[in-house]
């Protein structure tokens, strides 16, 4: 696919991609926090590459992404694009990048439970039982059929999973975007929804995410 022309008004680009025209192979910006931006690659709908490259400059060009490591691959809602301050990029795609087969599934039933119990960040909040580890074919089954159950319990499987595979759950803005940005400020990939699902210890600087997905009461 060709980059973006070079000679399209910022404006221009922010409105095309408001409407959510998918591209796969399109990249994009995407402000985590104010004045905090990294690079995506759009892939297979509604599946997102994110990149370690966080900047203050939201504009990049050529081949920004030549040895960029992958952060996470995430499917992503309408609402994460509509919502979040996003740019159209001159940048050559990358070509070697393959969604992943492996995801952690949360299971369906849903209970209240402690987080971060005896912490600053304690709380209590509806979560999902436990997850599992599944394989599942993205493109041959879009609309998440067809999915082998590899463990029924994560934790029984290798708790170490989670620090590599992602959770099914679709990203939303803000919880996305914060979790981008909690990317940035700790240097490394943080899933902290599967954190929070299977009760690992949290660091203090999950405090902003907590009170997005989990407020006080």
């Amino acid at each position: 696919m060709s980059a973006a022309p070079t000679g399209t008004t910022t404006r221009a680009l922010e409105v095309t991609l408001g409407r959510v025209v998918w591209t796969e192979g399109q990249v994009i910006s995407v402000e985590t926090r104010h004045g905090i931006f990294t690079l995506a690659q759009m892939a297979h709908e509604p599946f997102i590459f994110f990149f370690d490259r966080f900047t203050e400059q939201p504009v990049w060009t050529g081949n920004a992404l030549e040895g960029a490591a992958v952060v996470f691959c995430v499917s992503v809602t309408r609402q994460f694009l509509q919502q979040s301050h996003t740019q159209l990029q001159a940048v050559h795609p990358r070509s070697d990048l393959q969604i992943p087969d492996q995801w952690i599934q949360p299971v369906p039933k849903w209970t209240r439970r402690w987080i971060a119990r005896g912490t600053d960040l304690e709380r209590q909040a509806y979560l999902p039982c436990g997850a599992s580890l599944v394989r599942k074919d993205v493109r041959e089954h879009p609309s998440g059929m067809g999915i082998e159950v590899l463990s029924a319990s994560l934790l029984a499987c290798d708790e170490g999973r989670a620090d590599r595979d992602e959770m099914t759950s679709m990203g939303v803005f803000p919880t996305l975007n914060e979790r981008l940005y909690l990317c940035h400020v700790l240097g490394r990939r943080v899933a902290p929804w599967a954190d929070i699902v299977l009760g690992r210890p949290l660091p203090p600087a999950y405090a902003d995410y907590l009170d997005i997905v989990a407020p006080k009461h």
